[in-house]
């Protein structure tokens, strides 16, 4: 029996400068299949006879090692299922890698929600992702998911004297989600806040539905219906501070600070410069961003791509660190003994503070009455290329974004006075 497994690239129907990459499962006596792959890369990079990224550079190597992988995985499956003389079709082999594992004829399909959730956290601690050359897990995601998991069994355990582990998805009702939000409800009114309401609600519909995608026996998302209007997101207030007031910081006296200081200073300024770059994105930029001019990147919170011009004053804070810089990241930020991504994660965490003081005490030298923190910086830019009449569209393709979240996130009006001014003037 004859079979082959080939990686293919072509334009990317969205952005025809992104190739999309899928996998060619073919086995003699049956029709191809293709499944798209979750990794891209620039189109001129790809070459499709040697099945790699051609250009050179960390970002490349690291993509190229992460499909040779996938390709060998797949290959290790289908040796064993010839050496046992096993019956395969090409569509089974395409899926004998899926996260949720394939359930056979004479298994049970019925497993318990808190089984099922612990499998999935599992699943996303073992997903590796390419961002920036940058190999990540979806250890956060696991991690939020293992406290929510916790919590849902303190919820079942006072309100129903049950643990949640006894739990099926045909038990997660419409009174039961009543129930978890009055629950949550008088758990914020205690603490003073919300108790994240709305977030916690769209998890658990979020594990029904991804259960209902397996076909898992009682998952269903209709029992939701009666509490939309409680996962609706609150209007976020934007952190955007006056374009007059990034100015003073801009020219604020260094005399005042030390050097480590000023190097917390310029990377508040460079968020700015850069397009709005969110603050985990400027630590982990890496060299390979930077190309004709230009900072491309892919941010860390979202899969959105950023296209920002490489202004002068981004440039002049980079060739003023880029001595000082360990590895192929752009800022001091990690050294070579911040191996793991947890590590990283500590140090960005203590990067975060150390800005957002230095910023605190700005804001009393220049008498400004609100909080500005580093994430102001995005705010700001997006409103101030918002005022100098660039579109929605162009902003969101400098900030990463969608237009949605620009309008509703980040743009704020920060000229209300001269607004009014000009208003009584006109009447």
């Amino acid at each position: 029996m004859s079979y082959s497994l080939n990686i293919k690239g072509k334009e990317n129907p969205k952005d025809k400068q992104l190739v999309k990459l899928e996998m060619v499962f073919f086995q003699t006596g049956y029709a191809r299949v293709s499944k798209v792959l979750d990794v891209t890369g620039a189109m001129k990079d790809w070459d499709n006879e040697t099945q790699t990224f051609k250009s050179k550079g960390t970002e490349a190597a690291a993509k190229n090692k992460l499909l040779l992988d996938m390709k060998m995985q797949y290959l290790r499956v289908v040796e064993e299922w010839e050496a046992t003389n096993q019956s395969w079709s090409p569509v089974q082999w395409s899926h004998s890698l899926d996260n949720t594992k394939a359930i056979k004829r004479d298994e049970p399909k019925v497993i318990t929600v808190d089984k099922w959730l612990q499998d999935y956290i599992e699943a996303c601690r073992k997903t590796e992702r390419v961002k920036n050359g940058n190999i990540l897990t979806c250890s956060q995601n696991a991690k939020h998911l293992h406290y929510f998991r916790l919590q849902l069994d303190r919820f079942t355990i006072e309100q129903y004297g049950k643990s949640f582990s006894t739990y099926f998805f045909q038990d997660i009702t419409e009174q039961f989600v009543k129930d978890y939000v009055s629950y949550l409800e008088k758990e914020g009114m205690k603490n003073g806040n919300k108790s994240g309401l709305c977030t916690k609600l769209r998890m658990l519909r979020g594990v029904c539905s991804n259960a209902r995608k397996v076909d898992v026996p009682g998952a269903k998302i209709s029992q939701f219906t009666c509490v939309k209007e409680k996962m609706v997101w609150d209007n976020v207030i934007p952190k955007t501070i006056p374009f007059s007031v990034f100015q003073q910081i801009e020219n604020i006296d260094r005399d005042y600070f030390t050097a480590e200081e000023q190097f917390y200073l310029d990377l508040y300024l460079f968020s700015f410069y850069a397009g709005g770059m969110g603050d985990k994105d400027v630590c982990y930029l890496t060299w390979e961003c930077i190309s004709d001019d230009m900072l491309i990147y892919e941010r860390m919170k979202t899969r959105k791509q950023a296209k920002m011009v490489l202004t002068d004053k981004a440039l002049n804070i980079i060739n003023k660190y880029k001595d000082k810089s360990y590895g192929h990241f752009v800022f001091p930020i990690f050294q070579e003994k911040h191996v793991t991504e947890k590590q990283k994660d500590s140090r960005i965490a203590t990067i975060q503070r150390k800005v957002n003081a230095v910023l605190d005490r700005v804001r009393g030298m220049i008498m400004f009455k609100d909080r500005i923190t580093w994430y102001s910086a995005r705010g700001t830019f997006i409103t101030k290329m918002d005022e100098a009449g660039f579109s929605t569209l162009t902003i969101a393709e400098f900030a990463g974004n969608s237009v949605q979240a620009i309008q509703k996130h980040y743009f704020k009006n920060t000229k209300r006075d001269e607004i009014r001014r000009t208003i009584n003037n006109l009447i």
